[in-house]
């Protein structure tokens, strides 16, 4: 989804979004994943802020959860920004390899290739071409 080089700390992290839910994430920083829990409102993420003059606090993480037998089970993969359906390059019961582009979203005219981070079964498509999805809405099921 989306990858960030961050120091902090003086200390360098490469940190890569693999999937974004409205309640937890799972991310990759420096090639270990972790599920990570978003705290705030169920219904709304919460922007994480920080300043200069303050460290910004550890993220709730935990280690991610190994893949399922043969590595399937991408789950529902949702949308990580406001923005409109630019293409659907999966269908309904395509095989996908894990890092697979399963939708690409156009937000402030760039387009964002939406990608699942398990190897699965597409099994459902809940978005079509051309319409307007929020944070967080529900795009594909990978199973």
């Amino acid at each position: 989804m989306s990858r960030y080089d961050l120091v902090i700390d003086g200390k360098p992290f490469e940190v890569e979004i693999l999937e974004l839910h409205v309640s937890h994430a799972k991310v990759e920083v420096n090639g270990v994943g972790y599920d990570v829990e978003i705290a705030g409102s169920p219904s709304v993420p919460v922007a994480v802020t920080a300043s200069a003059s303050a460290p910004a606090p550890a993220p709730k993480a935990k280690p991610a959860a190994a893949a399922t037998a043969g590595g399937a089970g991408g789950g529902t993969i949702v949308a990580p920004m406001p923005g409109s359906i630019w293409s659907i390059p999966v269908a309904v019961g395509d095989k996908v390899a894990a890092g697979a582009t399963v939708i690409v979203v156009e937000a402030m005219k760039m387009e964002n290739e939406i990608k699942t981070s398990k190897a699965g079964t597409v099994k459902q498509i809940l978005v079509q071409k051309s319409q307007e999805v929020a944070v967080g809405a529900p795009l594909v099921i990978v199973e």
